[in-house]
Formats: C-alpha cells, structure tokens, sequence
C-alpha cells in the first residue's frame, strides 16, 4: 500500500459551544530517491498539526492571554453580569409567617406552633420575635 496523501483536522474550543474546525491535505513526495530525506506520513502529519496549531495561534491570540478578557456576551461600557444567590421564595414559610402576624392572642400563636412543629430559622425567629411581643406587651 502507497500513501500519497495525508489530511489534518483539529477542532478548537473558541468559547462556549462554539468551534473551529482547522484542516490541511498534503501530497507526499515520491520516495524516488530524488530526495535526501524522504517525507514519511508521520513526518507530514506533524508538519500539519505545527501549521494548523500556529495558524489558530495566530487567528485567535486572544484565547491564548494568560488573562481572560471580558466575555464576549457582554457589551462594551456596560459592567459585566454579576450573579447573585438566588433567593428562595417558599409560600408555605411565607403563609406561617403571615398567620404568626395575624394571631390576636398568644393561645393562636401556640395553635399555629402545634400545627407547624417544623420552621425554618427565619419563620422561627419571626415567631419567637412575635411570641415576646405577646409575653411583654409593652414596647
């Protein structure tokens, strides 16, 4: 079997779900001996990936900084997009609270604790806040 031409392909990550896919074909010298070094498919193989490596290296300097630049999403003048944590919204723990706002009497106030023996820290604290306010009515 002779092989008279070899391909490279290399696909680069260039940012989120984007891609750039870099070829080369060479055809192989005859190894007539014309020649000293006679190429070999292995030879021309590592011919091609220097070349494709050094042409993205060259296309897209901007992937290779040691420091990131801004994202390519955001616009320029604008500040980039901080995310913050995502507040929990829970209508159950918000329902509680607004009974525990509502009860006109510390026995109402024992009743919703005896139905909702479970709360979390905030509701919690809310209810103990509310609980003093019936213990000591002066403010």
């Amino acid at each position: 079997m002779k092989i008279t031409k070899v391909t490279y392909q290399k696909t680069y990550s260039i940012g989120p779900y984007l891609t750039d896919r870099v070829g080369f074909e060479a055809e192989l010298d005859g190894n007539d001996g014309v020649n000293l070094f006679p190429e070999t498919p292995e030879s021309a193989l590592s011919q091609l990936k220097e070349l494709a490596d050094k042409w993205h290296k060259e296309s897209n300097p901007h992937l290779y900084q040691e420091s990131k630049p801004e994202p390519m999403y955001t616009v320029a003048g604008r500040p980039p997009i901080v995310h913050e944590p995502v507040q929990e919204i829970n209508l159950q723990h918000d329902r509680v609270k607004i009974l525990i706002e509502n009860a006109e009497s510390l026995w109402e106030l024992h009743d919703i604790k005896k139905h909702h023996p479970v709360m979390p820290v905030p509701v919690l604290e809310f209810y103990k806040k509310r609980l003093k306010e019936f213990e000591d009515p002066t403010p």
